[in-house]
């Protein structure tokens, strides 16, 4: 499916080019990042690009799709000044819910995350990706983002490597109720989500 240009697909995001629509091949990397980002002064208009986006889905991705409509909604129902609070609270405050994978998995302080953290940079760079200021390459938006640009099969090699931390995420936003899990378990199960072909034009 290729996305049509939007908020979704604008300038400001990190992979190149971002303005062409066609460069997302799997979009709902692209979906689930922006969701789990910091919801900044668009955020709005993104959750309306991003409810339109889960009609595409397979209805045999049901689950999944209500999953991230859920949150969706939770969020359309939060003022921007509450959603940055409660994603300060959920993310930022509490250790456990780190969006930074490499810490989620190894800690802070191991050795291991600094080669981690090398070795997506050099996947990053490759691509010609660029990470926003002060933001670090193991972000799980600036991952996603980054599997938005591979296609089915690409992505879900990469991001296999995460899979542990990624379920060390969600099992500890299960655990705490959080609105957030749907979309954690959603970018776990991403992979076999298949876009609905776009039906015909009229004759």
């Amino acid at each position: 499916m290729k996305s049509e240009p939007g908020v979704l697909t604008q300038e400001g995001t990190r992979a190149p080019s971002a303005a062409a629509g066609s460069l997302f091949k799997t979009p709902l990397y692209r979906v689930l990042a922006v969701l789990l980002d910091y919801p900044g002064r668009d955020f709005k208009e993104m959750l309306a690009e991003a409810k339109a986006f889960l009609v595409s889905l397979e209805d045999g991705d049901a689950q999944c799709a209500d999953e991230i409509r859920g949150a969706v909604e939770w969020m359309e129902r939060q003022s921007l000044l509450e959603l940055q609070r409660a994603y300060v609270e959920t993310f930022d405050l509490t250790p456990a819910h780190s969006l930074h994978l490499t810490a989620q998995l190894l800690g802070e302080e191991d050795r291991r995350r600094g080669e981690a953290l090398i070795g997506l940079l050099r996947h990053y760079a490759a691509s010609g990706m660029r990470l926003k200021a002060h933001e670090l390459p193991d972000y799980l938006p600036a991952i996603l983002e980054y599997a938005s640009t591979l296609d089915h099969a690409e992505a879900a090699d990469f991001l296999a490597a995460a899979g542990k931390a990624l379920q060390s995420l969600h099992t500890h936003l299960e655990a705490a109720k959080s609105p957030y899990a749907g979309l954690v378990r959603a970018a776990r199960a991403g992979a076999s989500i298949a876009p609905r072909p776009a039906p015909a034009p009229r004759g």
